[in-house]
């Protein structure tokens, strides 16, 4: 799971009630990171391999969205408020995967202005303090 890239035509998140409407996400991949599912691969001798898993990654949500956009706007008011997230949920509609996760405590913890394809846009990165509850 570390480092999962998401589709945004699939993708559903809504955060203390307010929803990112599909139209509001930029032309990036959305990136899902859930700490317990890092791991790295080390190559050992004799070409054997080995997984080290990794626990104490922060749970974190990556995404793009227009300038433009009202959740971009509330996501901005967010981190410059400092004002927590009580309830985060993300939904992977993709018919192959079908994947929710959630986490009940989270903040915002930066945004970049980047130039999107139809206009300029944020990178906003949302950092769980309590991990991602996947199901």
């Amino acid at each position: 799971m570390a480092g999962n890239q998401i589709d945004p035509k699939y993708i559903y998140i809504s955060f203390d009630g307010y929803t990112i409407n599909p139209d509001e996400f930029g032309d990036a991949d959305i990136e899902i990171t859930a700490g317990g599912e890092n791991s790295d691969v080390i190559k050992g001798k004799s070409g054997g391999h080995e997984t080290v898993w990794k626990y104490d990654k922060i749970d974190q949500l990556t995404f793009t969205l227009f300038s433009h956009s009202a959740s971009s706007y509330k996501l901005e008011n967010y981190h410059n408020q400092k004002k927590q997230i009580e309830n985060l949920i993300v939904k992977d509609t993709n018919p192959n995967r079908q994947r929710t996760w959630t986490s009940t405590a989270s903040n915002v913890k930066s945004y970049d202005a980047v130039a999107l394809t139809g206009g300029n846009g944020y990178a906003f990165t949302i950092e769980c303090e309590e991990d991602f509850e996947i199901s």
